[in-house]
């Protein structure tokens, strides 16, 4: 695996775990009334901002996993 740097900040809320298939494409579907956050699962409120970035474990790579690039998504 090549370097990869952790886009977001200290306070972060995690989604379940997703197994990546073969084709390396997983989905995150998005519930805006229960999304994770830092102190617990609650709805996305209009005019605020969620920040999200994938991590994952790879077993090939030598530093033990991955990350995408950070993304942010406005709620309105």
């Amino acid at each position: 695996g090549g370097a990869a740097e952790l886009c977001l900040g200290d306070s972060i809320g995690r989604f379940a775990p997703r197994v990546v298939p073969s084709g390396g494409r997983v989905f995150f579907p998005v519930d805006v009334e229960r999304v994770p956050g830092p102190t617990g699962i609650g709805p996305a409120t209009a005019g605020t901002a969620i920040s999200v970035q994938a991590i994952a474990r790879d077993s090939a790579s030598t530093n033990g996993g991955v990350l995408t690039n950070g993304l942010q998504l406005l709620v309105e």
